[in-house]
């Protein structure tokens, strides 16, 4: 049923554009076109006349059929032609012109005269009439193509020029499509400091040097409140790096607002799109592409971020380009989604912390587990963006709670690939200067593995993390990669032991003798320890008799959507 009310829905709006286009093509005819049609249609009816009159005349009801020509001729030619139309019927059925077109014109009819004024009249209130309608529906048609406030082209103008570029390309292989979207991250302020009309100028003029950088071919349109986005099809397969640069050179440059020269606070995505991604992408789904590639500048610090598939020429290439856009995507359009999964505290039996569980939703193969993504993250080198995406995601949430007045504590794991990355770190690091919230209710928690291989930048970093106030679990713990010694000497304030660790010492007293040694050593250092992946009761009240301070699993509780989180068992 929903397939052909759509079907009837997409016939009804090709025929209005169907007939949008051709009244629109008869405005393109010249002053002398219209004239010389109005000339050979007076010529037409005139003949028609003196056909009737050597037939002998028409009834006098048929005589209202010549209104239809003044219809057709104010419709399609406008209100002159369409006046002309009408005084030349008119005329013709005058006493004075023929009386043998019509009997009942003869006499004393001299009402002649004011049936060639309505005639006159109809014709041109007919033309009249559609040039206002065409200019009604002109207007109402830019009006949806058109950012309120800037009066830039829109979104929807951007879809509609892409799918022009397109159809133009397939007959022009030669063509290249670049696309650059650009992102202002401190509108908010500038609307607060300006006003709203001083803030919508200020975009009309960077748009228009915009549109200077990316040349006079380029378009370039507003696809949301802070963002821009310009696209240029051309010839050279070296205008895109050429984009890249002039992009470049722009967001370095200081705009002038209200006379005082400020930086530009923006992040640019780049994106080139090869021949085979426009034959077969819509470009609705290009501009999603695009503004995953801007996100991406913005989640890893980046004046701009550039991806050209234009030149991915090999298998390999492709396919891995493949699945990095299917990842973007997936950012884009909210398909990862972040779980939290409350940790037991032992000594007071409320929950502790809330560890964060990203999945991926996935639109056809459901509910993907982090690990069985990692492989596909890893393949398209998305790691880094993932992670950067990840601790954003989280600390957006950790702040939307810490002003609801809850108290919490995230625990974050940042060795996704049992490696550390020194911008993911750095990005945490000024995120905790910048908002006090992540002091005291965050934890990042870093693989074993992960924390044996850190070079001094990574350690360097963790260490003044550390001195912000959060705390540091080294996960993974059972491992063999390491000595409970060799942690004491790191920046770690928990130990969290490996689901594998805790599964032996549940079936043999020598690990269980093991595992308690361990844990009576962590708490003599004053760490925390904890355990996870705990699925029935026995292991849980076996590691509360050990002493493990902090206990999480699905015997105690699943990981939750936002909305179940149970606040009240939180301290």
């Amino acid at each position: 049923m929903n397939s052909l009310s759509n079907y009837c829905m997409r016939r009804y709006q090709n025929s209005l554009e169907n007939i949008r286009k051709f009244i629109t093509a008869t405005e393109k005819y010249s002053a002398e076109v219209h004239l010389l049609i109005g000339l050979l249609l007076a010529s037409l009816i005139t003949a028609l006349f003196k056909l009737i009159a050597v037939a002998g005349g028409v009834p006098h009801v048929f005589e209202y059929g010549f209104v239809l020509l003044i219809l057709l001729a104010g419709f399609i030619h406008g209100p002159l032609i369409g006046a002309l139309a009408g005084l030349i019927v008119g005329v013709m059925l005058s006493p004075g012109a023929d009386t043998s077109v019509n009997p009942a014109t003869s006499g004393d009819d001299y009402l002649w005269v004011v049936r060639v004024v309505v005639l006159t009249l109809l014709g041109f209130g007919v033309g009249s009439l559609k040039r206002l309608l065409l200019q009604l529906h002109e207007a109402l048609h830019s009006a949806e193509r058109r950012m309120s406030g800037t009066n830039l082209p829109n979104l929807t103008a951007a879809v509609e020029h892409i799918d022009k570029l397109m159809k133009v390309s397939d007959r022009v292989p030669e063509k290249y499509l670049n696309l650059v979207n650009l992102r202002l991250e401190n509108i908010d302020k500038l609307r607060q400091e300006l006003g709203r009309k001083a803030t919508d100028e200020f975009l009309t003029m960077l748009a228009k040097k915009f549109q200077k950088r990316l040349g006079s071919d380029a378009y370039v349109t507003q696809t949301a409140s802070n963002e821009l986005t310009g696209i240029h099809a051309s010839e050279s397969a070296d205008a895109f790096k050429q984009m890249q640069k002039d992009i470049d050179e722009m967001l370095l440059e200081p705009v002038a607002v209200q006379g005082k020269e400020r930086k530009l606070q923006a992040a640019a995505g780049l994106y080139g799109v090869s021949k085979t991604a426009q034959r077969s992408t819509p470009a609705e789904q290009l501009i999603q592409e695009l503004t995953a590639t801007t996100q991406r500048a913005v989640d890893s610090h980046q004046t701009s971020v550039a991806v050209n598939d234009s030149q991915a020429h090999d298998a390999d290439d492709i396919g891995a380009f493949s699945v990095k856009r299917q990842l973007q995507e997936a950012l884009a359009n909210h398909e990862f989604v972040l779980r939290y999964q409350p940790r037991l505290n032992t000594v007071d039996g409320y929950f502790a912390s809330l560890e964060v569980i990203p999945l991926w939703e996935h639109p056809r193969r459901g509910t993907i587990a982090l690990s069985e993504a990692m492989p596909i993250l890893e393949e398209a080198s998305m790691v880094q963006y993932f992670s950067l995406w990840l601790a954003r995601k989280a600390l957006d949430d950790a702040k939307r709670w810490f002003k609801k007045g809850y108290k919490f504590r995230i625990s974050l794991n940042i060795s996704l690939t049992d490696k550390l990355d020194s911008r993911v770190l750095a990005f945490i690091l000024q995120e905790v200067r910048t908002h006090a919230v992540a002091r005291g209710f965050l934890s990042l928690e870093v693989s074993e593995v992960a924390l044996v291989a850190a070079d001094k930048k990574c350690m360097d970093y963790l260490t003044l993390i550390q001195h912000q106030g959060l705390s540091i679990i080294v996960s993974d713990f059972g491992e063999g990669k390491a000595t409970i010694q060799t942690l004491f000497r790191m920046p770690v304030d928990a130990v969290k032991f490996t689901e594998e660790l805790v599964k032996k010492a549940s079936h043999h007293s020598d690990k269980k003798r093991e595992l308690y040694s361990i844990i009576k050593m962590v708490r003599a250092k004053g760490l925390t320890t904890v355990a996870s992946g705990i699925h029935n009761r026995e292991t849980l009240l076996m590691l509360k008799q050990l002493g493990v301070d902090e206990l999480q699993g699905p015997v105690l509780s699943k990981a939750l959507p936002k909305e179940e989180i149970p606040w009240a068992r939180i301290r």
